[in-house]
């Protein structure tokens, strides 16, 4: 797994975040999506593109803010990414999301 972030020299309020799910997360994997609360937690608002045993999503975020997000496998697990800069509770049990500061 890896969270590469890029701010735009031409927009420095911008930062582009490539979100990556590999290895055993993904060997199995039919579709991986990124949810998380920069679109409204929608399961299927950013679908990851498979290339091998690999999924990417790349999508310009505001910076100056954190960003919480989890990956969703084939619609029904949820999945932490083991780089996020930190990790919080997500409110629902025990569960925690991931979260991203840009």
């Amino acid at each position: 797994m890896a969270i590469i972030k890029k701010y735009l020299k031409n927009k420095p309020e911008v930062c582009r975040v490539r979100f990556e799910l590999n290895g055993e997360e993904a060997k199995h994997a039919g579709e991986v999506c990124v949810a998380g609360d920069f679109n409204d937690w929608d399961i299927r608002a950013a679908p990851m593109t498979k290339k091998k045993n690999c999924f990417t999503y790349t999508v310009d975020l505001p910076a100056g803010q954190d960003y919480r997000f989890r990956y969703v496998i084939d619609g029904t697990t949820w999945h932490n990414d083991a780089q996020a800069d930190h990790f919080e509770n997500s409110g629902l049990g025990d569960s925690l999301n991931s979260v991203i500061a840009v």
